[in-house]
């Protein structure tokens, strides 16, 4: 998220540091890598936590990305970009729905298995989930 705009996304940051950023959003706001990359270096320290070790290794396997929904589709590619640092072989994201331009932007190069995909570019991922059990 921009720090002057939270609710707008940048795009996605792993806590290993796999970046992927919307270039509209980094336009629109006059960011270049320079700016970027302190906004990224404040934003990992927040996600590592004390303790924080490098994951291990997965050895060749394939891996399933599993989410909710797909809004965007920066938040999948940045966990995909991980998966495959620690060594997996193919990846498919999983979602119960999916904006169309999520879906677009992440396939190829990962494989999206959705069940539902929104024809509009934005969509709100609580009107195709169902409500959480009562407590």
């Amino acid at each position: 998220a921009l720090p002057w705009f939270p609710r707008l996304s940048l795009g996605a940051l792993s806590d290993d540091n796999h970046l992927h950023v919307d270039p509209q959003v980094a336009s629109d706001n006059g960011l270049g890598a320079r700016e970027i990359a302190l906004l990224c270096r404040d934003r990992l320290a927040a996600l590592r936590a004390p303790g924080w070790r490098k994951p291990p290794p997965l050895g060749d396997v394939d891996a399933v990305v599993v989410t909710p929904a797909l809004s965007t589709g920066y938040r999948a590619l940045a966990v995909a970009a991980s998966v495959r640092a620690a060594g997996a072989g193919a990846v498919v994201i999983a979602a119960a729905c999916a904006a169309r331009d999520a879906v677009d932007r992440v396939a190829p190069p990962l494989r999206v298995v959705a069940l539902w995909v929104s024809p509009a570019a934005h969509f709100d991922p609580g009107a195709c989930l169902p409500p959480p059990p009562p407590k």
